[in-house]
């Protein structure tokens, strides 16, 4: 959660953020879960449709030279590559292999997906335009998915985000993938198509899944 001490720079906060937006830990408890946090808040303003649901990320430092180039562009075209290439460009070998299977595609980038997941009571997101067009048509699964043996597709690492019939061309996989210019990760997870009323109570549900791995933190601070 965010409090209203944050401020619009390094990308604390989204631009033209009101203070009365932001709503702090006595808003939310635990739920029936470990990871689950449920928050209650109150609508500000009348919204109308669109309303864009975003998440924000500290701290990761996604314009890290080695996390860029930690990827093969052409597997991510859905191409085959050596083993080779994957070893020159994904330099960690928790980013292509997990026990004897391959991870396709490797890097940092795409082993490192945020998977946390939001649902709001009584409504439904959709999860549909949240990424480039142009983004989305740079990424192919290869001829063989998802039948290739000893292998881990995206679908495999994070079910909750990728689909297993799109695979690399699933929405949040593709925004995830072009990197945040400063320290703090702002991604859209998807949009109300409801109006919201000023007074409204609503029930946030956000189910914490993502993991920064002990691998993943060293590379960022080599």
């Amino acid at each position: 959660m965010c409090s209203s001490d944050l401020t619009n720079l390094a990308g604390e906060r989204p631009m033209g953020t009101k203070d009365d937006e932001f709503f702090g830990p006595k808003h939310c408890k635990r739920g029936t879960y470990a990871k689950e946090l449920v928050c209650n808040v109150k609508v500000p303003r009348e919204m109308k449709p669109p309303i864009l649901v975003y998440y924000g990320l500290g701290s990761f430092y996604q314009n890290f030279v080695t996390y860029l180039k930690s990827e093969v562009p052409a597997e991510l075209a859905g191409k085959t590559v050596s083993e080779s290439a994957r070893a020159f460009k994904c330099r960690g070998e928790h980013t292509r292999k997990l026990g004897s299977k391959s991870i396709v595609p490797c890097g940092s980038k795409a082993t490192s997906l945020f998977n946390d997941t939001l649902t709001i009571t009584g409504m439904d997101i959709s999860k549909t335009n949240v990424a480039w067009p142009s983004d989305v048509a740079r990424y192919s699964n290869p001829t063989d998915y998802p039948k290739r043996e000893n292998t881990l597709w995206m679908h495999d690492l994070y079910p909750n985000v990728v689909s297993a019939e799109k695979g690399v061309k699933s929405e949040a996989f593709v925004q995830w993938m072009r990197p945040a210019a400063l320290g703090r990760v702002w991604n859209a997870y998807g949009w109300l198509l409801k109006d919201l009323h000023a007074g409204d109570n609503l029930e946030l549900k956000i189910h914490d899944e993502f993991v920064r791995s002990e691998e993943h933190t060293s590379e960022l601070q080599s």
